[in-house]
């Protein structure tokens, strides 16, 4: 019996209610403000989750759009190429006639 008591009163030292205590003594917080502070760095911990995830979408969205924008450039880029050598051969032909017929 005598060592059923000594362990119940090692376990009531070390209890949530003993280390509550303790905390409020030791740092100034009660069990109240604690929760308050866990419960504002878990909303904070959230919002910069979801502040990481947005990031992440709108890079990714900027990529595609970077991606259509090279796509876009390659195609003018080829239509100037063609007009280019449309505007090169009639220059050929052209100075190929007679000065009279231009």
């Amino acid at each position: 019996m005598a060592e059923n008591n000594n362990t119940e009163q090692y376990l009531s030292h070390y209890s949530f209610d003993n280390f509550k205590d303790g905390f409020k003594n030791t740092f100034g917080f009660s069990r109240n403000n604690l929760d308050f502070y866990l419960d504002k760095y878990t909303e904070i911990i959230n919002t910069i989750n979801n502040m990481e995830s947005k990031i992440n979408e709108l890079k990714n969205a900027i990529n595609k759009i970077n991606d259509l924008r090279n796509a876009e450039q390659q195609l003018v880029d080829s239509w100037n190429k063609l007009v280019d050598e449309a505007q090169a051969k009639v220059n050929d032909v052209s100075s190929k006639l007679p000065p009279a017929n231009r």
